[in-house]
């Protein structure tokens, strides 16, 4: 069974615990205003847990330390009590009005069970709760999360944000009208 519940600062190593591995084998290229399918080999491994000479944390637990010390919220889902299986950050302002989905991810051996949609529902409901009227994502361009996004209601955005779009480039840039968009939940 899978739990969805709040996690802390404290909790930032364990989210290196979730094999993001995965091997990708079509992405999403923008040409010109549409989205092009290109056939790529791609094997995206697991996390470098090993923190940078002189670090005491990895640069990506660095990254994502600074957007919970800017209010982002933090949700984990937990497979019985204590393995993380997924998480999802929400940076509940980007800019006034807009929100940012910052990170999901769903460990390997737990996708295609339905941990991705929960936790994109609860940041939605969440990012509703906290005022924001839309809410923005920069999706890794792979055919399976862009896929999943526009399912969930996201749509690609013909101005990214400048901030997002200067350090994700090759993302898909989306979002989310929330006083439109509708769960159903």
């Amino acid at each position: 069974m899978i739990t969805l519940r709040m996690m802390s600062v404290d909790d930032l190593p364990r989210l290196n615990a979730v094999d993001r591995s995965e091997h990708i084998t079509r992405q999403y290229v923008v040409v010109g205003d549409t989205l092009v399918v290109r056939e790529v080999d791609i094997h995206a491994g697991p996390w470098d847990r090993t923190p940078e000479p002189g670090q005491h944390e990895h640069p990506q637990v660095a990254a994502w330390r600074a957007l919970l010390e800017r209010g982002g919220i933090l949700l984990g889902a937990f497979e019985g009590a204590d393995t993380l299986a997924g998480f999802a950050l929400l940076l509940p302002e980007l800019e006034p009005g807009l929100a940012d989905l910052a990170l999901l991810y769903v460990g390997a051996k737990h996708r295609g069970h339905g941990i991705g949609v929960r936790l994109c529902d609860e940041v939605v409901t969440r990012a509703r709760e906290g005022g924001a009227e839309r809410l923005y994502v920069s999706a890794t361009p792979t055919v399976p999360t862009v896929d999943f996004y526009a399912a969930r209601g996201f749509e690609r955005t013909p101005t990214p944000h400048p901030a997002m779009f200067a350090a994700e480039p090759e993302d898909i840039h989306m979002v989310m009208d929330l006083e439109v968009m509708d769960l159903g939940g």
